[in-house]
């Protein structure tokens, strides 16, 4: 009969240890709430009153607090799963890529308008811009180490072919549209082109709509890939706990 009521002892004290948990992190969360807001309001309180150096400097930290918020929670998703050197490399090699394409994107952009440029400098758009994308990439590259760690994918180079992908299946998904759009307003232009004899702005719209096109099939391919790896990652959950229940 005591073994039976250390038992249910044991039981209550494993679920109330489960809620003490549960509870602290709640509180945890509702003071880092708490926290921003008050910050928030602070940094708003400064802003106002100072003068114009000190907003655009004030600017720039937000931006960067701002990013560099989002990229922690990614890396902290990224570190919940194990991976190999030839994992972080390639990651590596990803992120310093679209690092560049991240500049030159920013660049662009302040020559357009979209971005303010405060006397030539862009630190604090560049840097948030490369953190909230490369916060993408990372939370992409942990889905890729989820989909290795499920499927027990072990060989280096097969386990890139999952990663490198993974990291790109947000950018690729809006690719699939937005490439298309592209496409097909390029061939329009090329085509108005025609019309007009204006040979050498058709052969403009026509590169790129050919470029565009190829970048439209490659993140097709990607997303079809990452698709792929998701439905097989589900099936063998599926099929795990079939053989569980059996």
């Amino acid at each position: 009969m005591s073994e039976f009521v250390n038992d249910d002892d044991s039981e209550e004290s494993s679920g109330d240890s489960g809620l003490r948990e549960a509870n602290r992190r709640l509180m945890f969360w509702f003071f880092v709430v708490i926290g921003t807001n008050v910050a928030g309001m602070l940094w708003l309180a400064v802003r106002v009153n100072s003068p114009a150096e000190v907003r655009a400097a004030l600017d720039v930290l937000f931006q960067i607090g701002v990013g560099a918020s989002v990229a922690a929670f990614a890396f902290r998703a990224l570190s919940s799963y194990p991976f190999l050197t030839t994992d972080l490399f390639g990651m590596v090699l990803v992120l310093a890529g679209w690092a560049k394409w991240t500049v030159d994107s920013v660049r662009g952009f302040s020559q357009l308008g979209f971005v303010p440029d405060r006397g030539g400098s862009n630190i604090g758009a560049t840097v948030q811009f490369f953190l909230l994308s490369a916060s993408v990439l990372v939370a992409g590259a942990a889905f890729g180490l989820w989909t290795c760690q499920r499927l027990k994918v072990q060989r280096p180079l097969r386990r890139l072919g999952v990663i490198l992908p993974a990291m790109l299946a947000l950018p690729a998904a809006a690719g699939c549209a937005a490439f298309l759009v592209i496409a097909l307003g390029d061939f329009n232009r090329a085509n108005a082109a025609a019309a007009a004899n204006l040979m050498a702005d058709r052969d403009k719209y026509m590169q790129h709509a050919l470029l565009s096109m190829a970048l439209w099939f490659a993140s097709f391919v990607i997303t079809l890939f990452n698709a792929f790896s998701f439905i097989r990652t589900l099936a063998l959950k599926a099929e795990i706990e079939d053989q569980a229940k059996i």
